[in-house]
């Protein structure tokens, strides 16, 4: 695909590339994530999958944290195998946690290509801007 181009956009947009939906109502657009959407669109290649991914990443969590919860959950949907350290198990890793975040210590925290994304707020709002499927594709780092 090279451009994508919108020339009249109401009151939705929605595209399916590779199993991922984009979507950006008409606020996000005027607020210039229709740029966002474009880029990663116009990059990503119809067909990718989920065993495309190559992302390594990590998540810790805690028992009964919905939040971690809704973070693994988003990941699973997206076909991301993920490696999860529960700090109610493994409490030990909590000085692991913290000299990883700068301080941190709420949970979740996600890590991609041992990059901090942050917490779930982070992770759906990558989802949301259309930049989550090419940062777990090709690296956070690089680009698609």
């Amino acid at each position: 695909m090279s451009k994508v181009k919108y020339y009249t956009i109401s009151i939705a947009f929605l595209a399916l590339i590779g199993g991922t939906i984009f979507y950006a109502n008409q606020y996000d657009v005027f607020n210039g994530i229709n740029k966002t959407i474009t880029a990663c669109v116009s990059s990503f290649k119809v067909g990718k999958s989920a065993d495309t991914i190559t992302a390594s990443v990590e998540i810790y969590t805690l028992h009964n944290c919905p939040y971690c919860d809704w973070a693994k959950q988003l990941l699973t949907q997206k076909g991301v195998s993920f490696k999860e350290y529960n700090l109610s198990q493994q409490p030990e890793l909590r000085a692991t946690l913290l000299e990883r975040t700068k301080g941190r210590m709420t949970v979740p925290q996600i890590f991609i290509d041992g990059q901090l994304v942050g917490g779930y707020v982070d992770l759906k709002t990558l989802d949301r801007e259309g930049k989550l499927g090419c940062i777990l594709t090709c690296g956070m780092n690089k680009k698609c």
